[in-house]
């Protein structure tokens, strides 16, 4: 969880032992430059692999912009939607579409597979 200023109250459910929760705030990691680099570091540095980020456009985007993520899920409705927050800005290949009801579930990957085999 990303709290810069450790605003997150102690009894948020996130906190309620289920599982394992990092806090990463401004003790942790410096918020004013390669964020995105720093909690993958951050997360190397725990043995944690893989992670999700299910962030607001600026997180998704500082991820992005770092070049530090393999894959993206886009979910994509079929309502036109004109006013709002605007979704992160990427380039990827496109490797599935899959229609859920009126909706489609996109994945991206970051890198041309086969050229790393």
């Amino acid at each position: 969880v990303l709290d810069k200023n450790n605003r997150i109250p102690k009894e948020s459910k996130i906190f309620d032992n289920q599982v394992k929760t990092f806090v990463l705030n401004s003790e942790i990691i410096n918020f004013d430059k390669n964020i995105a680099q720093q909690i993958a570091q951050f997360l190397f540095q725990q043995q944690i692999q893989s992670v999700i980020i299910e962030g607001g456009t600026k997180t998704l985007q500082t991820f992005i912009n770092e070049n530090i993520w393999d894959e993206a899920r886009i979910f994509k409705g079929n309502i036109f939607i004109k006013e709002g927050i605007r979704s992160p800005v990427f380039e990827g290949n496109l490797e599935s579409k899959t229609n859920i009801l009126d909706d489609q579930l996109l994945i991206f990957s970051h890198y041309d597979k086969h050229n790393y085999i």
